[in-house]
């Protein structure tokens, strides 16, 4: 930064940022351009920093960070959270995939297990766009089709329940 001003004030060529015109020939231009850059520099530290704090401190009261994994429960006293303990129902699927996985079991055997199982996919009641009938530009979704509700065949759902293979979305 310190040698962009000084080839703005060796040329004459005015700085402009945030609405306003800065003249690098002007001193007291030159220390607010300065201070606005250590300033910048060091807002993304000092935002880390209370971010950290605030998870650091809802730890400490007992709070979850995040949804609650599939698998477990968060087991509550006195309206604090305490720890996370496996699900009765949750619990043992969730054991037999993890077991499956390290046993090196390829992931498309696991979801159609699951789907014999007739286990509920963790997200079958939240939105997700279709992968091939939404329309994209590039990489950027433009216009969502929900997964629920696209004409894709839906061998991923059974009665009504999602299930883990899916055919394409």
């Amino acid at each position: 930064m310190a040698e962009l001003r000084e080839l703005c004030a060796e040329f004459g060529v005015y700085w402009y940022y945030g609405g306003v015109l800065y003249d690098m020939n002007d001193p007291d231009d030159r220390k607010r351009v300065a201070q606005d850059a250590v300033e910048d520099e060091h807002a993304p530290e000092r935002n880390r920093l209370d971010s950290m704090r605030a998870l650091a401190q809802n730890f400490a009261e007992g709070k979850p960070h995040g949804p609650e994994a599939f698998g477990f429960q968060i087991v509550y006293q006195r309206g604090r959270a305490v720890r996370r303990v496996p699900c009765p129902q949750n619990g043992p699927i969730f054991r037999e995939m993890a077991g499956r996985a390290l046993n090196m079991e390829p992931t498309y055997q696991i979801g159609r297990w699951l789907t014999r199982e007739e286990v509920q996919v963790p997200s079958h009641d939240k939105s997700f766009p279709c992968n091939r009938f939404s329309v994209k530009d590039g990489r950027r979704v433009v216009r969502k089709v929900d997964r629920r509700s696209c004409p894709c065949p839906k061998t991923w759902r059974r009665n009504g329940i999602a299930t883990w293979s899916s055919a394409c979305c």
